[in-house]
């Protein structure tokens, strides 16, 4: 089998593509993701987290409480998950009248809030609003012994 191999550079590198005659081309090397965080390493700040309760209280205790999100069930569901899923699931479902109508620095800091819940310290910055950002953040909520 024939193969067309042409040579590209880019930012000082080469690589090599290969595309085969069917058209299969093969991808250039991952550049690796950086090591996750825990959200036990301090991932958002005590003023964020305040916003956040200040938002709970306006906004989502209407319809909730705050028993439902720092229960050992809650802790059990998200525990390991990446920080990215709960601000998904916030962002695009809440409020569930309006739902992704809040600004997603709110959705942010009602996230902030939910760890501050779970016994997670606060840090000195800011929890990301980037979601990619919050890909690398996994929640490590410890059950009640």
């Amino acid at each position: 089998m024939t193969r067309d191999v042409r040579w590209f550079v880019s930012a000082g590198a080469v690589w090599l593509v290969a595309f085969a005659v069917r058209g299969a081309a093969q991808s250039p090397p991952q550049t690796p993701v950086a090591a996750e965080v825990s959200t036990s390493a301090g991932v958002f700040s005590a003023g964020q987290a305040s916003k956040g309760e200040q938002v709970f209280g306006n906004i989502c205790q209407g319809c909730h409480n705050t028993a439902g999100f720092s229960n050992d069930k809650f802790k059990e569901t998200w525990n390991g998950r990446p920080v990215a899923e709960l601000f998904a699931l916030i962002s695009e479902s809440m409020p569930d009248d309006s739902p992704g109508s809040l600004p997603m620095p709110e959705y942010v800091q009602v996230v902030a809030y939910l760890l501050k819940l779970n016994g997670q310290p606060a840090g000195k910055a800011d929890l990301p609003v980037e979601v990619d950002a919050l890909k690398k953040i996994k929640m490590e909520l410890k059950k009640e012994d």
